[in-house]
């Protein structure tokens, strides 16, 4: 454990450019926070159904899916700065947009940008934090970062939860709202501003999209991963995206208590993430995400059968502290995984994969809380949950061995 002398050194806070991305990835990320506790709310206030709730979301989701691969090709053609910075004008364009009418095709433009926002920086994040660290601080840098991010999620939560009570009416409160969070997006431009460009990379046929299927069809490791992340993205949809309406609708929630529920879990997941870096000195970055996720699972079943709104705030702190503090662990080890080369469009495919599984499954969860009954998304998620922690165990234990002197996609 370092000394508080040489934590700058521990987290890679000696460089300017890391600490401005740190500053805008919170501000961006507070935003997103804000996004989970208000949207779902806002569009049930203004009279449309869960159903239509599930498919803005699946909008949203379907676009940062596909506009993945275009942002990773973005990034390995003009650097990831830029990519950076598209989230941040695309995000607090599309917030805003989403106040201006109440009509479904001005509702869904906005989730299209909102998701070409969550796309770029989704994309251009962990080459970011790989380039700007070396490998004896990269893990630590990566949970901080991680850590910062469920903050940020955390104080968007629970401010986005109390700001509605300063309006006379909760559509004008959830308007204010997202007028509040879509300055706050355009202002995370500024720090983006003065962070270091990047060497430019010459684009060759390494970088391509087309290279990194080739990896996918010659490297099974790299396909076996994609599954996995299409296995946790289709089961995270299924409840995620749609958990306020949830406690909205099922347990009688107010917008206070969501926010509340919301930033306290972020909160556990950000303390957990700083943790995490332990746990993997002891058991490895393999049995760590395997054993964790396996262990949010029986979470997730009381989730489903509580009734009590507390007793469900209590399991989901925990569900969602141990399923997601293992996020920088995995994202560290799937970018190792690629030469420097290839990371903007293997990062680009891995959460293509994550977010167009949870495009389809959103609108599946809608539909089944819709016309079965809200516990049904859970026990569905469940079991898939179960079979990737399986799954990631069986077969990348050995791979993690071989990240010892090279990464996959280099020579070879």
């Amino acid at each position: 454990m370092p000394d508080l002398r040489n934590l700058k050194e521990h987290y890679g806070l000696h460089s300017r450019s890391v600490v401005l991305f740190l500053l805008a990835s919170f501000l961006t990320h507070s935003t997103l926070g804000a996004l989970n506790v208000v949207l779902n709310l806002y569009l049930i206030s203004l009279g449309y159904t869960e159903e239509f709730v599930g498919l803005i979301l699946s909008i949203k989701l379907f676009t940062s899916g596909l506009a993945c691969i275009p942002a990773g090709v973005v990034c390995s053609r003009w650097g990831v700065r830029k990519g950076l910075q598209i989230s941040s004008l695309s995000l607090g364009s599309g917030v805003l947009l989403l106040t201006i009418t109440d009509m479904p095709v001005v509702l869904a433009l906005g989730a299209v940008l909102i998701g070409i926002a969550q796309a770029a920086k989704a994309t251009s994040a962990p080459p970011f934090l790989v380039e700007n660290s070396t490998p004896r601080i990269r893990q630590n840098l990566f949970s901080l970062n991680f850590a910062l991010m469920m903050f940020a999620n955390m104080a968007g939560n629970a401010l986005a939860g109390l700001l509605p009570g300063f309006w006379v009416d909760a559509l004008s409160g959830y308007t204010g709202t997202l007028h509040v969070y879509g300055a706050v997006s355009l202002l995370s431009l500024l720090p983006l501003l003065g962070v270091a460009a990047a060497r430019p990379v010459a684009v060759t046929k390494r970088a391509s999209l087309w290279h990194g299927i080739t990896m996918l069809r010659t490297q099974k490791v790299l396909m076996r991963l994609l599954l996995c992340h299409a296995l946790i993205g289709f089961g995270a949809g299924l409840i995620v995206p749609l958990f306020n309406i949830f406690l909205s609708n099922k347990l009688g929630a107010g917008s206070g208590q969501i926010g509340i529920i919301m930033s306290l879990a972020q909160v556990g997941t950000a303390i957990g993430a700083l943790v995490v870096p332990f746990i993997v000195i002891r058991l490895g970055r393999i049995a760590t995400v395997s054993v964790l996720r396996a262990a949010s699972i029986p979470f997730l079943i009381l989730i489903a059968t509580f009734t009590n709104v507390y007793g469900v705030a209590t399991v989901f702190f925990l569900r969602s502290s141990l399923m997601n503090m293992t996020n920088p662990v995995e994202s560290n080890f799937a970018m190792e995984m690629v030469g420097s080369e290839q990371r903007p469009v293997w990062s680009s495919m891995l959460k293509t994969m994550d977010t167009l599984t949870r495009g389809i499954s959103v609108l599946i969860g809608g539909w089944l809380m819709a016309r079965f009954s809200y516990n049904l998304p859970y026990y569905f998620t469940c079991g898939l949950y179960l079979v990737t922690s399986i799954f990631y165990w069986i077969w990348f234990r050995d791979a993690e061995r071989q990240q010892t002197g090279r990464s996959f996609g280099e020579a070879g």
